[in-house]
Formats: structure tokens, sequence, C-alpha cells
């Protein structure tokens, strides 16, 4: 028994001592293994981070802008990123707000589906239903101590089942603004799991009959461990390296973001200088055109010549608008209102301004509404209105004969609860549908004849489409070729409490049709001492006869230098000060003047139309501006409101009228 009881000691003893040594072995490999493989998930999470750019990232959070300019110039990175890494299957970003995590962008390319028809992606703002802890750790990041992490265990969602890493999204202070998620496909790590697995069970049952095989087991035990550490080393190597591939290409990108950025401001300073430089001789076409008609010398045929003259300027003008509002639209500038106005008032006065180029080619011009009328709607009027010139104007233009028709009506729906729906109808020339198709690409018209036949930029129709969108609505056409064409514009019209025309609106809503304040002017700016800033001859003459037929005593200088000097050796009532002039500029005298105390009031003569030049004149101290061109009756009646003579005292304006 004693040799039976010793060789079962013996081999218990063995069995044990394997047992022991096969268990530490396994659980350190485990622990390396996992510990490479987590590294490597978090150093791949942090180079897709340094590809995300915060600031449009956060631009991001509705489900309608997948798939959106925004939305693919923010995930071209990832997208890049997730194509050149074979053994990453997913890459993504995510936020947290109070419902919890919710993706953003999703490297995956729409349409993609797995083996189970599940798409591949994730929607924009769609909430993590069970979210992986390392994904909060993060998120909770401290300001300055960026935390990145991976997961402990495969987890699985409805995508399958992976081992992430994570990293946090931060922008220029350093603050954590999300993360960035990397998903590798689990089977491998199973896979590698399992074979660990199996070793140990394997050098078990040798050492059950002998210490030798034992140690046989040992040394494969070894040996696949050896094997592992160094796929998982040469593993991290292709990581590192395509990260730094990566980090060096979103360097790359960023100078392109720059230069691309800096084309789009040349762009639009160009665009802005020749509109500037096209406005400020239209002043004096259209000015001197105006003069010219009230001229009772002239015979018929010379005030027709006049008339295509003074037509041919709006229509320039009109041009020079469209190309502006075109460039706003494109570089996501267009500034909108959203106020309450009757509608009613608005169609009517459309039809009103639009009866005169009806009326011409004795063409009907109607407008009714098809259901009850709102009293109030809430959107932005102005741009309304200029989507309703183009489309009753372009309906005018091509038609020879018969009606053109605007027919209105409410309907419940959309966002804001109810949809404004108006349908231009015409019986003009119509359209064949491969026309219909380029109908509203810019710069684009039925067919290459149309431009000499009817004239245009080809931007009316691509510019009303993005400010109908920019509304909430959009822009549709059915049209026949010989049948005429029906363009349908809707838009949200926001919560609808009136309806009918019971009553006139209140007297807070928006004022749609802002009549002269002077329709005479002779006189109406007596014994008024004006001082005019104005480099261009041709305006100073135009606007100097416009003021002084007005009763004006005008005094004209042409530099922003000489302005100031003036100013102090004499008092006036107002100021017209030209913004771009030689020697000193506009903007420098009005700042030096009220530097200098003068709280005259100054209003800008500006032919810059965008937003921003207007608040510019405001913030270097203009109290107003007249745009270039101006009417002989804008000119003045901005005059009067400035100098007191609408009714209001100076004090409602925003200076005195003379320097203290």
């Amino acid at each position: 028994m004693r040799p039976v009881l010793e060789g079962l000691c013996t081999a218990a003893s063995v069995l044990a001592a394997s047992v022991i040594a096969i268990a530490g072995l396994w659980t350190a490999s485990m622990a390396a293994y996992k510990q490479g493989l987590k590294e490597s998930l978090v150093r791949a999470a942090e180079g897709a981070a340094a590809l995300v750019d915060p600031e449009l990232h956060a631009r991001i959070r509705s489900p309608d802008q997948i798939d959106s300019p925004e939305y693919l110039k923010a995930v071209a990175p990832l997208r890049a990123m997730q194509e050149r890494m074979g053994d990453v299957q997913y890459i993504y970003t995510f936020v947290e707000d109070g419902n919890g995590i919710r993706f953003i962008l999703d490297g995956a390319p729409a349409g993609d589906r797995d083996q189970d028809g599940i798409e591949d992606r994730s929607g924009v703002w769609e909430l993590y239903e069970e979210p992986d802890p390392a994904m909060q750790i993060v998120l909770d990041s401290p300001n300055g101590h960026p935390l990145s992490a991976a997961t402990e265990t495969p987890y699985s969602d409805k995508w399958g089942t992976f081992v992430s890493g994570f990293a946090p999204i931060l922008d220029r202070s350093g603050r954590s603004v999300g993360g960035v998620g990397v998903d590798m496909n689990a089977r491998e790590y199973i896979k590698q799991l399992a074979i660990m697995r199996r070793a140990a069970i394997y050098g078990l049952l040798p050492a059950i009959g002998a210490s030798v095989c034992v140690g046989l087991m040992v040394w494969d035990q070894r040996r696949r461990v050896m094997y592992a550490h160094a796929a998982l080393q040469q593993q991290t190597s292709e990581l590192t390296n395509k990260t730094d591939a990566l980090q060096r290409q979103a360097i790359e990108l960023g100078a392109e973001r720059e230069r691309a950025e800096s084309a789009s401001r040349a762009k639009g300073a160009f665009v802005a200088n020749m509109t500037h430089e096209l406005r400020t001789p239209l002043t004096a076409i259209l000015g001197y055109a105006e003069l010219l008609e009230r001229d009772r010398s002239l015979d018929t045929e010379a005030l027709q010549w006049v008339g295509t003259v003074r037509r041919s300027g709006e229509h320039l003008l009109s041009l020079v608008n469209d190309v502006l509002d075109y460039s706003k639209v494109e570089a996501g500038k267009m500034k909108l209102e959203s106020i309450d106005f009757d509608p009613s008032t608005l169609f009517e006065d459309v039809r009103l301004l639009m009866s005169e180029p009806a009326s011409a080619k004795n063409i009907g011009l109607e407008y009714a509404w098809t259901s009850e009328a709102p009293a109030v709607i809430r959107t932005d009027p102005t741009r309304l209105r200029q989507i309703l010139f183009n489309l009753v104007g372009n309906a005018i233009k091509f038609t020879a004969s018969g009606t053109v028709r605007l027919i209105a009506s409410m309907e419940p729906g959309g966002k804001s609860g109810h949809r404004l729906i108006v349908r231009v109808q015409d019986s003009g020339i119509g359209m064949a549908e491969d026309v219909v198709q380029r109908l509203f690409r810019p710069f684009t018209q039925a067919d290459a004849s149309m431009s000499r036949r009817f004239g245009g930029t080809g931007l009316g129709l691509s510019i009303s489409r993005e400010l109908a969108r920019l509304l909430g609505g959009d822009i549709s056409v059915e049209s026949r070729a010989g049948f005429g064409s029906t363009f349908t514009l809707t838009i949200e019209a926001g919560p609808i409490e009136r309806v009918g025309r019971t009553s006139p609106p209140d007297a807070t809503l928006a004022r749609l049709v802002t009549p002269s304040t002077s329709q005479s002017v002779i006189g109406a700016l007596a014994g008024i001492r004006l001082l005019l800033v104005e480099d261009g001859v041709d305006n100073q003459r135009l606007a100097t006869h416009h003021l002084s037929r007005a009763g004006a005593i005008v005094t004209v200088v042409d530099n922003g230098k000489l302005a100031i000097e003036a100013v102090e050796r004499e008092a006036f009532d107002l100021v017209l000060m030209d913004m771009q002039m030689p020697i000193m500029d506009g903007y420098a005298a009005t700042r030096e003047l009220r530097a200098r105390g003068y709280t005259i009031p100054i209003l800008a003569l500006t032919a810059h139309a965008t937003t921003a030049d207007s608040n510019l004149c405001l913030s270097s101290g203009c109290d107003d501006f007249v745009a270039k061109p101006f009417t002989r009756q804008s000119l003045i009646d901005a005059c009067i409101h400035w100098t007191g003579r609408d009714g209001r005292s100076a004090e409602d304006g925003a200076a005195a009228p003379r320097a203290a």
C-alpha cells in the first residue's frame, strides 16, 4: 500500500503542482493579452478622436441631418480610417444628454447591412440602449484630464459582439464634448480565449500520467503564450503605424480645410466688392433716369429711351441682388426672421405690385384663398414675399396670354402645426419633363435660348427653393410643354390661433407695406443743413439735386478727412456719409466724429448690401443707412425722419441733431 500511497501522493502532488502552474500561466497570459488589446483599442480611438472637428460635430444633433453636407463632411475622416483598418468594424461618435448616451456620427456607409439584414450604421441622435460602462468613463472625463477607456469583456448589441476602445473628443480649450468608439469584432478575442482554455486542459491530462508530460505541456503553453504576445506586438505596431498615418492625414486635412475656408472668404469678399462696384454706378444710372422721366420737355420717343435705360438698370440691379442672395445662401449666412403678420395683406401687396407688368402684357392676375384665410401666420414675411415675387414674376414673364393665378390655402401638419401652401398657376409656354428635372439648378434655365429671349441669371428659382427650405418647406413644379406650369410653395406657418378676416391685424404685427412719408418732397427739408460726404462726382450731383429740390442747404466734400474738418467748422443737422472713399473712408470718419463727442445723426450711404455690412455701419457709429442705388423718395424720407420732419422729436432717433 505504501508504494501505492506514495505513488498516489506523488501523482497528486505532481497534478496539484501542474494545476497551480498551468492556472498561473493561463491567468498571466489572459491578463497580458487583454491589456495589450485594450491599449491597441484605446490608441485607435484616440487617433479617431483627433480626426473629429468638435465645432462641426457640435452642430449635428438632428436625425434629419444624416447624410446632409455637414454630416458627410464631419464623418468623412472616420470613414477613411475605417476603410484603412480592416480589423476595425465600426467607428462612431457619441454624446450624453438627460436621456442617456446618443449616437452622432457613424463611419459605416449608408445602405450597408449585416447578414441579419440590420443596417450597419446608427442614426443621428439615436439613443444607445445598453451603453458600455467605458463610454461613461470617457464622457465623465474631468476638464484638463481627459480619460480614455476600453471594454473589460466583450459585449453584444443588435449589431453583434465586440471589444471596443473609447476616447474623448476635446474642444479647443481641452474640454470633453463627446466621445469616439472603435469596435473590433469579438470573434478573434473569443477564439484566443478558447485556445488558451484548451491549452490548459491539454496540460492537465498528461500531468495525470507523468511529470514529463506536465513539463511538455508547460513548454507548449509557454510556446503558445509567446506566439500570442508576438502576434499582439505585431498588431500593436501596425495600429501604431496606422495611427501615425492618420494623424499626418488629419494635419493635411486641417491644412486643406483652411485653404478651402480661405477660398470661401475670398469668394465672399469678391462677391461683396463686385456688388458694391456695380451698385455705385447704378445709383447714378437709375437716379438720373428718374430725373429725366420727370422732365416734361422730353418728347414721347425720348421718354421711351429713358424708360428703357431705367428698366435695364433695374433689371441689372435685380441680377446683382440675385448673385448676392445666392452667395449668402451658398455660404449659409442667410438670416431669417420669425414674426407674426397678416398673409392676406402680403398677397394683396404682391398682386398690386405685379399688376403693372401683367397689365402691360394684357395678362390677368388673380389671387384667392381656397381655405379660410388666417388672420396671422408666423414666418419671415420678407423672404416669403421675395419667393412670391420671383414665382409670380416668372409666371408673367413666360405667359403670352391668359391668366396667372396665386392660390393660397392652410393645412394642418408640419413641425409648427400648420403649413401655408401657395400655388402659382400660369397659362404660359410650359416645360417638358427633362427641363423640369434641371429647373432648380443654379445658373440654369429651361434651354440655352431662355436668357436671350427672357433675360435672367437662372438663379431666381434656385434661391427661392433654398429660401423655402430654410422656411421649413420646399417648392415643386408640375408642367407640360404648351399647357402652362404650376409652382407649389409649402412653408411652415406656425401655430394658427385666429382665422378669418373679421377684424384688422393687431398693431404689433409686422408692417408689410411701408408707405412713403412724403409723396411731395418740394420744401420737405427747407432750412435743413446737410453735409454730403461722397467721392463719386455723378452721385454728388444726383444727391445734391434731390436734396436741394427738397429745400436742404447742402455742403459737399469728397472724403472723410474733409468731412471732419467741415463738421468742426460749421453746424449741420445731418451727415450723409459714403463708406468707401479715398484718404479716409466713412467708417473711420464716423468713429472719429463719435470719439470727438459729436452726436449729430450720421446716415451711411453704402453700396454693400449684406447684413454684416449694415451692422458694420451701425457699429462704427452711424445711426442708419441708405442702400445704393437710392431713389429720390428713399433718400428724402430718411433725411426727413432723422431731422425730425416726420413728426418725431429728435429724442426719438439715436442722436440729437447737432453737436454739443
